[in-house]
C-alpha cells in the first residue's frame, strides 16, 4: 500500500498554544478520505498534533515552530515568523523520506520555497490552495508570478473554490469540508431564533467596528463569539456594543459552535474583500450544513456559489428590513444547494483517483 504524508507547517495558535482555525478538523476529514487506500502519516506543528487523534496515523512528526497570532505583531516578529515558516517547510521535506506528500495547509511562502528549489524526485507532491491572489499593484504582480512558478513544481493541485480553477495541468476541485449528516444533522434546528451570529477567528480582516455600528442602528440581536488576537480591540468593541449585542473573546468547543450556528436565523461574515478576494470560507460551508442564512459581501457569495444575503457595503445592514426582505426565499435555495452538494463518497472517489493520477 502506498504511503502519503499530510503536512501543516504553519500551525496557527494562540498564546496558550491552542490551535486556531480549521486545520485539525480538515486534517481528520482528509485522513478519513484516505482510509484503507494509503498508509497515512503527518508532519505537523505541536498545536495541531495536540488536537487530533494521532492514533489514526502510522506516525506523527512534530515541527519545531508554530505561529503565535496573539501579542506583539511588530515588524520584527512578522519577519521572524516568516523565517520560521520557511524553516518548517525545509524540515518537513527532510522528515518525509520518499513518500508522497500532501501540503493541505498552504500560504505564499510554500510556493516561494518551491519556486527556489528543484522539484523533489521519486515522489509526488500535492498541495491544497484556498487563496490564489496576493496583494495588488506592482508588488502583487511579483508575488503572483512567484506563486505561479512555485505552483508548477507540484504534481497536482487541489482547489476549494469551484469557480476559480488554478493554472495547472493536474487539478481537482474539492470543497473545504464534505457533508456528513451523522455529524451535522443532529445540530440542525427547524425553528430558528431571530438573531445574527458571527463566528470564527476575529482577525483584522473582519470589519467588526462597522458591523457593531450598523447593528446598533438596526436593533437586530447580534452575537459575536471568536478568538481575538488583539485584546485591546476586543475591549474597545465590548465597550461600544449595546444591550442587544453580545461579544465574547472565546474559542468555542465544537459542539457549542455548531449549536450556536444552528439555532440562529442568520450568520454574518463581515470580511474585508480587499484581503479576502478569491478565498473560500469554512464558516460559509458550515452555515449551509446548518441551513443558516449567510449575510456576506456579494462577491464572497458569488465566488463560492452560495445562496445568501449579499451586500456591497455593511451600511446596507443598518436597516433590519433589508435583512428580512433579502432573506425571503433563501432557505429554499439553501435546501437545494445542500441536496446538490458533493457527498463524502463522491469526494472520496475523486480525491483517490486524483492522487493516484487517474484523472
Amino acid at each position: 500500500m502506498d504511503k502519503i504524508i499530510l503536512i501543516d507547517y504553519y500551525g496557527n495558535c494562540d498564546a496558550s498554544g491552542r490551535a486556531v482555525g480549521h486545520s485539525p478538523k480538515a486534517l481528520m476529514e482528509y485522513r478519513g478520505l484516505l482510509e484503507g487506500q494509503y498508509r497515512v502519516e503527518a508532519v505537523l506543528a505541536e498545536c495541531i498534533a495536540s488536537e487530533i487523534d494521532c492514533g489514526r496515523f502510522e506516525n506523527v512528526q512534530i515541527l519545531p515552530y508554530q505561529i503565535v497570532e496573539e501579542g506583539s505583531r511588530n515588524l520584527g516578529k512578522r519577519i521572524l515568523d516568516k523565517v520560521r515558516l520557511v524553516r518548517n517547510i525545509s524540515l518537513a521535506m527532510q522528515k518525509t523520506g520518499k513518500a508522497d506528500l500532501w501540503f493541505y495547509r498552504t500560504d505564499f511562502f510554500l510556493f516561494l520555497f518551491f519556486a527556489l528549489h528543484r522539484k523533489p524526485l521519486n515522489r509526488k507532491v500535492f498541495c491544497l490552495i484556498y487563496q490564489q491572489n496576493f496583494l495588488g499593484g506592482r508588488l502583487g504582480s511579483i508575488l503572483n508570478l512567484i506563486y505561479s512558478k512555485g505552483l508548477q513544481k507540484f504534481d497536482g493541485v487541489i482547489y476549494t473554490q469551484e469557480s476559480l480553477p488554478p493554472r495547472h495541468t493536474h487539478t481537482y476541485y474539492m470543497p473545504d469540508y464534505y457533508y456528513d449528516d451523522g455529524m451535522y444533522g443532529k445540530y440542525r434546528n427547524e425553528i430558528k431564533k431571530r438573531k445574527v451570529i458571527c463566528l470564527g477567528t476575529m482577525s483584522p480582516y473582519k470589519k467588526l467596528e462597522e458591523l457593531i455600528a450598523v447593528f446598533e442602528e438596526n436593533g437586530f440581536p447580534l452575537e459575536i463569539y471568536g478568538k481575538f488576537f488583539d485584546q485591546k480591540r476586543f475591549e474597545r468593541l465590548k465597550r461600544k456594543a449595546g444591550s442587544k449585542i453580545i461579544i465574547e473573546n472565546v474559542v468555542l468547543p465544537q459542539e457549542t459552535y455548531y449549536e450556536k450556528l444552528a439555532e440562529a436565523q442568520y450568520t454574518v461574515l463581515p470580511y474585508d474583500m480587499r484581503q479576502y478576494k478569491g478565498r473560500t470560507s469554512g464558516v460559509l460551508l458550515e452555515a449551509l450544513f446548518m441551513q443558516t442564512i449567510a449575510i456576506a459581501p456579494s462577491d464572497l457569495l458569488k465566488e463560492n456559489g452560495m445562496p445568501g444575503i449579499g451586500y456591497e457595503s455593511l451600511q446596507e445592514l443598518s436597516r433590519a428590513e433589508f435583512i428580512e426582505e433579502k432573506g425571503k426565499g433563501i432557505l429554499e435555495k439553501l435546501e437545494q444547494r445542500l441536496r446538490d452538494y458533493p457527498t463524502k463518497k463522491e469526494i472520496e472517489k475523486g480525491i483517490l483517483n486524483f492522487l493516484k493520477g487517474d484523472l
